[in-house]
């Protein structure tokens, strides 16, 4: 049987392997997790290439400073040993990882003197309760009434609030009408991928999500330059626009024609002529589209053309119409 020197020895093996093998890892807490609810964790995630590390904060600590000369980035994940925390080393699809994880939990009930991790509200509706356990429900003032030989609550009440401490009333309640409120499981509390160290949340971040923000930031830019005057190359739109505008409207302010203008000034003339002026403005777009669709088509003929094969005739075949 080997000594403990000797398993702290391989442990700390397994460690510096893990470490080597995976770069990257989930953090993992591991408050109210019984043993039956990690063995189906590591069945779970062994299908996405990952592997759970448990054990205590100061080997695992002695480990990551023995890898810090080769991977500085490790003091990240150093800061984090904390508490009673996991690692889950995985080289899949981080939100798959991260999925799994969040799915595996189990109900529980409320206990007294806990912090409620949600709201509970105990529904309106038949509580099964005979009727001598109004005075129960009296006490908690919860409003009810006698249906069917049983007690009925009238609305919908709010026994617990979340982030505060559960009665023991509340814990009473729940108890007699069967009701676990909360869930246990395994909940993350940091992600290290690839030398970066950051929170569950921004694996929720969309590409979509990306983009608005950048059209913000080009916005704001855009604002700022205009109202401090110093040119930058988001403002260079809006100026051109508001050039125009103004060419526009000297042009019309000093009864100058001009391409650009001309359309607006026989519209300011004559407002009964607005229909016409749209469709002539349609047929000069369609008349400007129409050559390049034509030359596009006649290119496309040209080309079957070419590879079309030329027919045999009777002069390549050295004989005459009579011979």
């Amino acid at each position: 049987m080997p000594t403990k020197y000797e398993r702290k020895g391989v442990y700390l093996q397994r460690v510096g392997r893990l470490f080597d093998t995976y770069e990257n890892l989930l953090v993992v807490e591991l408050d109210n997790v019984g043993s039956k609810q990690m063995q189906d964790a590591r069945r779970d995630l062994r299908a996405l290439q990952s592997e759970i590390l448990c054990g205590k904060n100061t080997i695992i600590r002695k480990a990551l400073k023995e890898k810090l000369a080769g991977r500085p980035s490790l003091d990240k994940v150093l800061h984090e040993l904390r508490g009673n925390i996991a690692f889950v080393f995985t080289k899949g699809d981080l939100r798959e990882v991260r999925k799994c994880i969040m799915d595996n939990k189990v109900p529980a009930p409320a206990k007294t003197g806990q912090i409620a991790q949600c709201d509970v509200v105990v529904p309106a509706g038949p509580t099964g309760m005979p009727p001598d356990m109004t005075s129960f429900f009296q006490a908690l003032a919860i409003p009810t009434k006698i249906e069917r030989g049983s007690i009925s609550i009238m609305s919908d009440v709010q026994v617990i609030r979340a982030n505060e401490r559960v009665g023991a009333s509340a814990v009473a309640l729940l108890q007699r009408m069967n009701i676990m409120p909360f869930t246990y499981g395994m909940r993350i509390r940091k992600i290290y991928e690839e030398g970066a160290m950051y929170a569950p949340s921004v694996l929720d971040i969309t590409t979509e999500d990306l983009i608005e923000r950048l059209k913000e930031a080009i916005n704001k830019m855009a604002a700022i330059s205009l109202g401090s005057g110093y040119l930058t190359a988001p403002a260079v739109p809006h100026l051109m626009l508001r050039a125009s505008k103004a060419l526009v409207a000297a042009s019309i302010g000093a009864d100058y024609d001009m391409p650009q203008s001309r359309d607006l000034r026989q519209f300011l003339s004559d407002p009964s002529r607005m229909e016409e002026l749209v469709a002539a403005a349609a047929a000069t777009t369609s008349a400007a589209i129409a050559p390049a669709a034509t030359g596009a088509k006649a290119a496309d003929a040209e080309v079957a053309q070419a590879q079309e094969p030329a027919e045999e005739s009777d002069e390549d075949m050295g004989l005459g119409l009579f011979d």
